[in-house]
């Protein structure tokens, strides 16, 4: 006898960075019962950003909270555990999300119906990826003369710096390093490499982790 397979909803998310120029964007596949925190910590995935800044959720004019990294787990609005499909979202409709300086549209394009085997979530498109969430947002990014415009910059960059000693040479290896992290961090916005990205949702949960965050509010006193 063959075993029944009964498909569920998904919402097909368009989730968009906003005043960056090209806009970083990406499209995926979420179940309806993702909570607020769940989403957070799913966007920072996407923007390859680290826990480090306050955030918000504006749903139907509405701030919503997830947990805040650091803080013990802190839940100000305690609405860090409601589930999307709590708001009625219909297709079509935005919201937004405010994580320190950088904004995010975000938009409900469809419910569609899926296999429950596949795993949840997915990515299914994108372009582009974010810049270093530690540039100030987008306004001072895009006015940065940090800012890698172009593709071949960074291989001029690169040359630089591996030129570098020639001239002036670093003090150690660890210096080195650093200058070519910071180039890496810069040229990101240029590479969005969906499969990377969905390997990741595989490799970490995005459920809150109670035993790091407490060694991270220790670290900082919080």
């Amino acid at each position: 006898m063959s075993k029944v397979v009964i498909a569920e909803e998904r919402y097909q998310l368009h989730v968009m960075l906003l005043d960056v120029s090209p806009a970083p964007w990406c499209r995926l596949l979420i179940r309806p019962e993702t909570t607020i925190d769940e989403l957070h910590r799913l966007i920072l995935r996407c923007m390859a950003w680290e826990e480090s800044a306050w955030h918000a959720f504006r749903i139907h004019g509405t701030l919503h909270f997830g947990r805040r990294s650091g803080y013990g787990g802190s839940d100000p609005g305690g609405t860090a555990d409601t589930a999307l499909s709590r708001f009625r979202l219909i297709p079509g409709e935005r919201f937004s999300y405010d994580y320190g300086d950088w904004r995010c549209q975000l938009r409900l394009e469809k419910i569609v119906v899926a296999n429950p085997s596949r795993f949840w979530p997915v990515c299914i498109g994108g372009k582009w990826g974010a810049p270093p969430d530690q540039s100030g947002g987008g306004f001072p990014y895009m006015n940065c003369r940090q800012r890698i415009r172009y593709p071949s910059e960074t291989i001029d960059l690169l040359a630089d710096l591996v030129d570098a000693p020639l001239a002036e040479p670093f003090e150690d290896i660890g210096q080195f390093r650093a200058r070519l992290k910071d180039i890496a961090a810069w040229s990101r916005w240029m590479h969005f490499d969906r499969r990377q990205l969905n390997a990741s949702f595989r490799s970490v949960s995005l459920a809150w982790d109670e035993e790091r965050d407490d060694e991270i509010s220790f670290a900082i006193g919080g």
